[in-house]
């Protein structure tokens, strides 16, 4: 089993570091680069539909809370040609 948040971490501090970062562990057609896009695709999601909760709701989540639900939806929404590898992960 491999852990689902085995990315490459690395130090970014500019907004040109991090498009960088993304695109580099995006491209192509790899299992890898799959789960990347579907799980970057869902943390954006996720921080904005916090960040309206927050705002109209008066009220937040624990980070922990939104981080299982980013990797339930990603197993759930996981296209046929991964769904394996990202239900393998452990979360």
């Amino acid at each position: 089993m491999e852990n689902w948040t085995t990315i490459q971490h690395c130090t970014i501090s500019t907004w040109d570091q991090h498009l960088d970062w993304m695109i580099a562990n995006s491209k192509g057609h790899s299992q890898g680069a799959q789960v990347f896009r579907m799980v970057y695709s869902e943390t954006i999601y996720a921080i904005w539909m916090e960040r309206n909760f927050c705002i109209f709701e008066k009220r937040g989540r624990e980070w922990e809370s939104i981080a299982k639900e980013i990797a339930y939806v990603s197993c759930v929404r996981a296209p046929p040609k991964i769904r394996c590898t990202v239900q393998d992960f452990k979360f």
